[in-house]
């Protein structure tokens, strides 16, 4: 966010505008910190921007090894890599061991110096009585089990008040992305506890349900098979797990919604009144997930083995919403 070329990469339509600028000083302006949080891979143009803001424009076979180097034209220099042509390569993903000394412990040194200013600064601003929202696992899953929870919460855990928000995707219900949330006020103590609270706060869904079904499913089946799996499946849940009320009220009206949009995305094929997983399973809205269907399973299986940390749904420290995110292109969650 605070380096140029940020905004030309998620919004696409206005690239030829936002690929040079560099927002940081607004973003501050507003209020918005800026966070170390790319230690060991950065873009090209990243690691390229650090060392430029030391030394000026580089040749970029200074700053990086041949490998990286020769994915532009000779002579290129760093300033060159916010250009049209060049923009796209720049922003591909590169090891922090591709870049060259000096510069690599440069950018390590500031690296270690700015994630201490940054986590002292989150410190004062929570004694002050500030608030952060964070998303501790630093990045979204890709097989559906929520990743290890990142060392910024152990510093400030100790002198906040913490609610924690379990977020839940119903993919399969509507053309829209679905997004389930629980929040919850976390009281106990330790990173793992609380890991295993948000993962048992998390609502459940009609595409975690059928989802699951379908993962062991080899045989062909019909609408009425698939709603009566997940009846019983619902039945089955353990009671203090949270569970979307539109499914509670009627599953049927979910799973009827559900199986055509997922012969659309192809996530099923049908044949006649039977439908049968297809061999690849993707789903547009979560681009880099192989397996929609094993994805959905996991998230489940993982908040059902955490149900002893659940609270029960009408604790008054709970709170829960359903919301929406239009279907794009490029959504990333």
């Amino acid at each position: 966010m605070y380096e140029p070329g940020f905004l030309a990469t998620r919004i696409q339509w206005l690239r030829f505008v936002l690929r040079r600028l560099d927002a940081g000083q607004l973003f501050v302006s507003l209020g918005l910190l800026p966070l170390e949080n790319e230690l060991a891979s950065r873009a090209v143009a990243a690691f390229a921007w650090a060392a430029q803001r030391r030394h000026g424009p580089l040749r970029v076979d200074e700053i990086f090894d041949e490998r990286v180097a020769a994915r532009f034209p000779p002579g290129t220099i760093s300033s060159d890599l916010w250009r049209s042509e060049l923009f796209t390569a720049a922003q591909q993903v590169v090891k922090i061991t591709t870049v060259r000394e000096p510069y690599r412990r440069e950018i390590l040194d500031e690296t270690r110096d700015l994630l201490e200013s940054d986590l002292a600064r989150m410190e004062a601003i929570v004694r002050r009585g500030g608030t952060f929202y964070l998303t501790p696992e630093g990045h979204y899953t890709v097989n559906g089990r929520m990743l290890p929870m990142r060392g910024v919460i152990e510093r400030l855990a100790p002198l906040a008040t913490i609610y924690l928000a379990g977020v839940s995707y119903d993919p399969f219900v509507s053309r829209r992305l679905p997004m389930l949330y629980r929040i919850v006020r976390f009281d106990g103590a330790g990173i793992e506890p609380m890991r295993k609270t948000l993962a048992a706060v998390r609502p459940v869904t009609a595409s975690q349900l059928l989802g699951t079904w379908l993962h062991s499913q080899t045989d062909r089946f019909t609408l009425g098979q698939a709603v009566s799996a997940v009846e019983t499946a619902l039945a089955a849940l353990p009671p203090s797990l949270f569970v979307d009320p539109e499914l509670r009220r009627n599953a049927k009206t979910m799973i009827r919604r559900a199986l055509p949009l997922m012969q659309r995305w192809n996530i099923l094929q049908r044949d006649g009144e039977h439908y049968a997983l297809a061999p690849e399973r993707r789903h547009p809205q979560f681009p880099f997930v192989g397996d929609i269907i094993a994805y959905q399973a996991s998230f489940l299986a993982e908040t059902i083995e955490n149900v002893a940390y659940a609270p029960a749904p009408q604790s008054a420290n709970v709170r829960i919403g359903r919301g929406e995110i239009a279907a794009t292109s490029d959504q990333r969650l």
